[in-house]
């Protein structure tokens, strides 16, 4: 009987030390789980606060800034890539070239016709001030009524009397 008590007492005490344990580890991991909470909450925190820097220091004009200067960049860029082939023409011999081409286009029939009156009054072959004949039809030009205009201009005194 003093056995069945001792063995009794013993069971208890086993159990009692079984839940003591089972209650430490479910601290232990409830420890676990908060120190992981904790550390999540303190990375969350650290990035939040690196987020709120990098906006503070980035507004959205200083973003709009550096779009103005980018571009001003880029323009210049164009701007000395273009002097820089407007001087390889000049000085290779593909500026006269470059001309005819844009004659042959006739983007310059008018202007081709200015430039030569302005030539020739520079060179003496004209007065200054002489007054420039319309007689002439333009490169292209198609129409009947500035044909007929130039062929009644040429025409001999005589037919232009005649009906």
């Amino acid at each position: 009987q003093q056995l069945e008590a001792t063995w009794n007492q013993h069971r208890a005490e086993t159990e009692k030390l079984k839940n003591s344990l089972r209650d430490l580890n479910d601290k232990i991991e409830e420890a676990k789980r908060k120190k992981n909470l904790l550390i999540a909450r303190a990375k969350r925190a650290e990035a939040q606060a690196r987020i709120a820097e990098t906006m503070s220091s980035m507004s959205e004009k200083s973003a709009f800034e550096a779009f103005s200067r980018m571009e001003t960049k880029i323009e210049d860029n164009e701007r000395r890539m273009l002097a820089n082939v407007e001087i390889d023409e000049e000085f290779s011999g593909d500026k006269l070239a470059s001309d005819f081409k844009v004659l042959e286009k006739g983007a310059g029939a008018a202007s081709a016709d200015s430039q030569l009156l302005a030539l020739k009054q520079k060179m003496g072959m004209l007065p200054a001030g002489a007054p420039v004949s319309n007689r002439q039809i333009g490169a292209g030009a198609s129409s009947d009524e500035d044909i007929a205009h130039a062929e009644i201009e040429d025409a001999p005194e005589e037919q232009k009397k005649l009906p």
